[in-house]
This record gives C-alpha cells, sequence and structure tokens, in this order.
C-alpha cells in the first residue's frame, strides 16, 4: 500500500513539473537560424485574385473611390431631310451620310457605407460629308424664285456633343444570399451640348458661293436615373437608364456670300444672321452592358448606349435660301427658318474598363 502510494505521489510530482516546464519562457540562450517569413497575401488589392466563392453573403459590393473609362464607336441620327435650296433643287441633305465615329467616356466616384457622388461626361463628333458636282439650286425672292447651277459643291456637317453631370448616388443593401441583385439610385443635374456646322462651298460660272451655319444647344437641367446589376462568378450584367429634364438655349447663326452669278443679284451678296430660342428638351440615356471579372477590383466590359434627345435645332434643316430682288438690292439675303424641334439618336457599342466600381 505504501508503495502505491509513493508511485502515485511520484507521478504527480513529474506532471506539475512538466507543465510548468512547458510554460516557461523559450530559452534564448544560443542564436537561432533565420526562418523565412511567407510573403503575406495580397489582400483586399485591386490585383488580387477575384473573390469567387459563395461562402456565407459571397462577393459584396465595394466602397471607396472608382472610376471608369469607355471607348465608344457612335452615331449620330442625320438631321431632318431638306433641299439644299428651294424645293424643287437638286440636292437634299437627305443624303448626307451616317457612319459611326469614335467617342469616349469617363467616370469618377465615390462611396462610404453605400452613399456617394458621381461625376461623369462623355464626347463624341461626328462629319456626314456630301461631295458632287452639275447641282441646281434655287433660291426664292419677292419676285419669284431664281435658278443657278453649280458645277461642283461640297456640303459638310460637323455634328459635336458632349456634357457632364454630377449625381449623389444611394445602393441599397443587397438580399444576404451569395451573388444577390445589386440596385443603385442616382439623383443630380446634367449639362449636354449638341451641335451642328454646316458649311456649303460651290462654283458656278467661276464664281464662288460659300455660306455657313451653325447651330447651338445648351441643355442644363436635374437628371435621377438608376443602376442595376447581377453577378454570376467572374461576369457582370447591368442595366442603367437615365432621364433627364434639359431646359435648351439654342443659338443658331450664320454667314456668308452668294455667288455672283445668280440673276438678278448685280453682285455678290455677303449675310450675317442670327437666332435665339429657348425650348424643354427632355433626353434619355439608356446602357446595358456584359463586365469580366480581371482581378479583385478590375473588369472589362462591353456594351451598348443610346441617346435620345428631342426638340433640337438642327442647322441643315434651318436654311433658308432667299437672295435679294433688284427691286430691293439691299434686302435680306440668306435666312434661319424656325424649324428647331428635331430629335436625334446618339448610339453604338463601348468598350471600357471599372476599377472598384
Amino acid at each position: 500500500m505504501n508503495r502505491t502510494k509513493t508511485w502515485l505521489l511520484t507521478l504527480g510530482l513529474l506532471y506539475v513539473l512538466s507543465c510548468t516546464a512547458l510554460a516557461q519562457e523559450r530559452f534564448t540562450g544560443y542564436e537561432q537560424a533565420d526562418i523565412p517569413v511567407p510573403e503575406p497575401e495580397m489582400g483586399d488589392s485591386w490585383f488580387a485574385q477575384p473573390q469567387l466563392s459563395t461562402y456565407g453573403r459571397g462577393p459584396q459590393p465595394p466602397n471607396g473611390v472608382y472610376f471608369n473609362i469607355d471607348y465608344m464607336r457612335l452615331a449620330i441620327q442625320t438631321p431632318e431631310a431638306a433641299f439644299i435650296g428651294q424645293p424643287g433643287s437638286s440636292l437634299s441633305t437627305g443624303v448626307l451620310i451616317n457612319e459611326f465615329d469614335n467617342g469616349s467616356r469617363y467616370e469618377l466616384g465615390n462611396r462610404v457605407d453605400d452613399k456617394g457622388w458621381l461625376l461623369g461626361g462623355f464626347q463624341i463628333s461626328q462629319n456626314q460629308r456630301i461631295q458632287g458636282g452639275n447641282a441646281s439650286i434655287i433660291f426664292g425672292n419677292t419676285g419669284g424664285v431664281l435658278g443657278d447651277l453649280f458645277e461642283v459643291v461640297d456640303v459638310h456637317n460637323q455634328a459635336n456633343a458632349w456634357g457632364l453631370e454630377i449625381m449623389r448616388t444611394w445602393r441599397l443593401e443587397p438580399a444576404r444570399v451569395p451573388y444577390a441583385p445589386v440596385c443603385e439610385f442616382m439623383l443630380g443635374a446634367r449639362y449636354l451640348y449638341f451641335g451642328d456646322i454646316y458649311k456649303f462651298d460651290g462654283f458656278s460660272d467661276d464664281s464662288e458661293g460659300v455660306w455657313r451655319t451653325k447651330s447651338e444647344n445648351n441643355l442644363v437641367g436635374p437628371q435621377i436615373g438608376m443602376r442595376m446589376s447581377k453577378q454570376y462568378g467572374p461576369w457582370f450584367f447591368s442595366f442603367e437608364p437615365r432621364g433627364f429634364a434639359g431646359f435648351n438655349f439654342q443659338s443658331i447663326n450664320q454667314e456668308g456670300e452668294l455667288p455672283g452669278s445668280i440673276l438678278n443679284v448685280p453682285s455678290a451678296a455677303a449675310f450675317n444672321n442670327s437666332q435665339h430660342n429657348d425650348t424643354f428638351s427632355p433626353v434619355v440615356e439608356i446602357r446595358a452592358d456584359i463586365a469580366y471579372l480581371l482581378t479583385r477590383k478590375v473588369r472589362t466590359r462591353f456594351g451598348y448606349t443610346g441617346y435620345w434627345i428631342d426638340n433640337l435645332a438642327r442647322a441643315p434643316s434651318m436654311v433658308n435660301y432667299a437672295v435679294p430682288s433688284v427691286l430691293s438690292p439691299a434686302g435680306p439675303a440668306m435666312g434661319i427658318n424656325g424649324n428647331n424641334e428635331q430629335d436625334a439618336y446618339i448610339q453604338g457599342i463601348y468598350w471600357g474598363i471599372e476599377v472598384n466600381h
């Protein structure tokens, strides 16, 4: 019995002493060899590996600074067809060529707790042209109509559009399931410029007729919009409509010189005309794209974009072809009509990069 107690006491002491030794600080009396420390993961870096796991709620929409850059191929609708001259002339603006041209769009924003600001802008310029010869141009005056034959003509219209917008954004909290749809609302203000520079250059009996009509539409007003997106693995699908109530301040200016060969015009008649209008121009913009996740916060995207703008002044359709008469040589030459409420479509495709959006 005593021997059994002695063994039990000995085992208990050994156990207590071993626990005490494990709790002691590591012996540092000797230098230890350097052990390589593993490189830290990239964590939340823009260029880290994409997060595609559906564990928990899955990848969540990001906050912080973001920006988007798009290269666009857009076509601007040509203006309403109108005779180049009075009705019965052989040329019409209806044959202006409408082609796709280069454009760009930029956006910069910031979100904190799913609220933020967005600053964006876009620009597009397009040339529409007619070249030919033997064009019969009819002009009108108080005595009737006068005709002139141009051996060579060059008709050129340059359409330009650009704009800026600033909006407050609110992103709704998505459902607590992986890859839940994300909805974002926007409210702010926008400025949009749309203009045409319409030029005619023609030669008739060794005399030249040149005129230039420029229309400018300056739209400013409030804008609302929303963005809906859905992620499927590395793929993103988004749809983004916007509505803009634009107050349009129009300015149309015309200058040039008629050829001296026109009948009943004793010499080349120079002119300079202008017109100013105010109107309401609603604008609708639509974007739809597919994006692919390259890194954790960088995506490449491809999509369609379209703008519909109402009540625009388009220069090629606003020229009044009139000449002075013999009885009133100081009378009006050329002029501007009141066709200042046309609509226009700007549409095409784009390719871009999204960072942290």
